[in-house]
Order: C-alpha cells, then sequence, then structure tokens
C-alpha cells in the first residue's frame, strides 16, 4: 500500500501521541505542522515539550524537528532537516533564549545506505542534556503499512561487519 507525504504527516499529527508510540515512533509533547522557519524553509512537523516527562518549568524545552519522505531518506533529507535546525536556532538566539535542546527526526519507507555519514552520523551523536551544539539526537524511522495500519522501526548501530581489526 502506498501512503503520500501529505498523507503520511496528517496520520502522524492527528493521532495520538501514545498510539504513536505504541507503533513505534518516539513522539512527545504538542504537534505543529508546516512551520514556516524564516527563510529556512517550512518543516513538516514538529513537537515541543519540557523535560523528559514535561513536568518542570526549569527544564529545556525539548523541541523535535521531523522531516518526512514518502520514498527514501538520505543525506539531502539530513541537509534540509539540519537547515530547519539552524533557523531555529537561529530565532533562539534572537530572542535570547538558551534553554532548549533539538531532536531531529527523518522518518520515510527505507533508509539510503549509500552514504557513511548519513549511516554513521546518528551513532556519533548521542543523546546528552550537555550538547555544545543544541542537538541532541538524530534518530531513522522507517514506516511501514500493514493491513492493520502503519508501523514505525527506529533504526541505528550501523557498523561494518567486517571491521579489520
Amino acid at each position: 500500500m502506498e501512503i503520500t507525504e501529505k498523507e503520511l504527516e496528517d496520520l502522524i499529527f492527528n493521532t495520538n501521541n501514545e498510539n504513536l508510540q505504541e507503533r513505534g515512533l518516539e513522539i512527545y509533547g504538542k504537534k505543529k505542522r508546516q512551520l514556516i522557519i524564516g527563510n529556512y524553509g517550512k518543516l513538516d512537523l514538529m513537537t515541543s515539550y519540557r523535560g523528559e516527562e514535561g513536568c518542570c518549568k526549569n527544564d529545556p524545552l525539548i523541541i523535535t524537528i521531523m522531516e518526512l519522505k514518502k520514498n527514501a531518506i538520505g543525506v539531502n533529507t539530513l541537509n534540509q532537516i539540519i537547515r530547519y535546525a539552524q533557523g531555529i536556532k537561529d530565532y533562539m538566539a534572537i530572542r535570547n533564549f538558551n534553554n532548549y535542546m533539538i531532536k531531529l527526526t527523518l522518518i520515510g519507507s527505507a533508509i539510503e545506505l549509500n552514504n557513511e555519514l548519513f549511516t554513521y552520523l546518528p551513532n556519533l551523536i548521542q543523546p546528552s542534556m550537555k550538547s555544545l551544539t543544541n542537538i541532541f539526537s538524530i534518530d531513522y524511522y522507517v514506516y511501514k503499512i500493514d493491513w492493520d495500519g502503519i508501523y514505525f522501526e527506529k533504526h541505528k548501530g550501523y557498523s561494518l561487519i567486517n571491521k579489520g581489526f
């Protein structure tokens, strides 16, 4: 079964976070869609919440930028989402707001594995609230549509089979 990018966006935006989590997509906070980030472009989806449970006023604001693709995600998708992250950083800097972290989430029907930078980058960025770049994770998801709906599978941990050590 095929799905368009718009249908994928509608599905994620209109489904509550708990149901998406049950289907494999780690998503928290309030969702916004088609958000214009100045001249940096228009992002597909974004969520925001404070702290791990959204409980504490002094916890950093966690912003998750989601870029959706009908087909495979790859280095071009990563370039696009990094542009949005830079736009958010610039927006926050102008407002002198520094208590935030950015998560990047790329979702597509497959992952292009022909670029080493793209493949290994999520392994090199470890979730840490002390990140110097404000980006504290990059996640890749592949969606699958089955007879009973959509499912998401998080991909990580790529490394060479024969490491040569």
